[in-house]
């Protein structure tokens, strides 16, 4: 039987049959992590001692942490803790100060973690996240020294894909999701009585509804917008006020005279007026949310789907396809910097508020680079 009791401080070197004893802990994953590199090792967290990456342009992965499925989505509090979910159903929460650890491990959903988000409540001041699953349902918790379970929001009817959280409302925080139902839904979270109500949902994509983004609000100050992608490569922008919902399409882009169709994997905001999407045709193109035109494109670097991307807090923007993260200088439109960074493939990308990066890939680990 393998070997499931943490080892504490225990400093392992490479040898010839490291990585037959080490797969002895992490059966999925680890024999195709092990490099020439000095670990401290705490359970199912790795601390790098040295390291002879090279190649990565002054970054390197300082940690990693494992899942036993594809980590699906993270993110990031601001007392250097980071929240995961998997495909394994489980939601672990990591404290990386010190040499790092895993806090606690939960199982909520009956199924997949594809999506969360994390949302502040203002009258407690208490944050909660809310997470999304392949079980067609949406989960609220509380985040404390760990993670407590509040209720459960039940009304998609397929896997929930995307979550997004619009800016505070007051007492009532709302969250918007997107499913495989082609919908999105806004829910109204009540934190006091410990349940949420859907009250708008969104139809008008013909497809699974991918990827959902907040905008900056209108001029009106009241009116709420959003922008939404789908698997039919659909961009929709969605402006709503109350109940009463406005709803503009983008034009299908086109390149040599032919419409350029492709999956929508991911939106990220830029700024006031620009958002970016990755697609499953390796591009990164650029919209002008006022105009709902297509302004620019980068067509080089990715060689597959681009699934996941954010804007760090240095202006450049990080995305995720295939095996590698890219860093790009969005002045010039070049990337700055490759990371070979994952054993497969990369779904999930967030970052800290020093500015090191986290990233999580099918292959079960988490990474941290700085």
């Amino acid at each position: 039987m393998p070997c499931t009791k943490p080892i504490d401080n225990l400093i392992l070197k490479r040898k010839t049959n490291i990585s037959n004893y080490l797969v002895n802990f992490f059966p999925k994953t680890l024999a195709k992590l092990i490099s020439d590199y000095d670990y401290q090792f705490h359970g199912k967290s790795f601390t790098l001692i040295k390291s002879s990456l090279s190649t990565c342009n002054s970054l390197y992965h300082t940690k990693f942490f494992s899942h036993d499925g594809s980590v699906r989505c993270i993110v990031t509090l601001t007392d250097d803790r980071i929240i995961s979910g998997s495909q394994d159903g489980i939601i672990k929460i990591w404290n990386l100060k010190n040499e790092g650890y895993e806090i606690d491990s939960i199982i909520g959903h009956n199924d997949w973690i594809i999506c969360m988000a994390v949302f502040y409540d203002t009258i407690k001041s208490e944050y909660h996240l809310v997470t999304g699953s392949r079980d067609a349902t949406l989960q609220v918790w509380k985040i404390g020294e760990t993670i407590e379970y509040e209720f459960t929001l039940v009304a998609h009817t397929d896997s929930v894909l995307c979550i997004a959280v619009l800016p505070d409302d007051g007492q009532y925080p709302k969250i918007i999701s997107g499913s495989c139902d082609s919908t999105l839904k806004i829910w109204t979270i009540d934190l006091i009585n410990r349940c949420g109500k859907c009250d708008i949902t969104l139809e008008g994509h013909t497809h699974h509804v991918t990827c959902v983004a907040v905008l900056p609000n209108p001029n009106d100050g009241c009116s709420r917008r959003i922008v939404s992608g789908s698997l039919s490569d659909e961009l929709k922008i969605w402006t709503f006020k109350n109940n009463n919902v406005c709803v503009k399409n983008f034009p299908v882009y086109y390149e040599n005279d032919l419409p350029s169709l492709s999956v929508m994997r991911c939106i990220t905001v830029f700024s006031d007026e620009i958002i970016i999407t990755g697609a499953d045709d390796h591009n990164l193109k650029m919209w002008n949310i006022n105009t709902e035109m297509c302004v620019d494109k980068i067509d080089e670097g990715h060689s597959t789907s681009v699934v996941c991307s954010i804007v760090l807090p240095d202006g450049h923007l990080l995305t995720g396809s295939g095996r590698t993260l890219r860093i790009w200088n969005m002045k010039t439109q070049k990337c700055d910097i490759v990371l070979p960074a994952h054993a497969d493939w990369i779904r999930c990308v967030a970052s800290l508020s020093d500015g090191r990066i986290v990233s999580g890939s099918k292959d079960g680990t988490i990474k941290i680079w700085c």
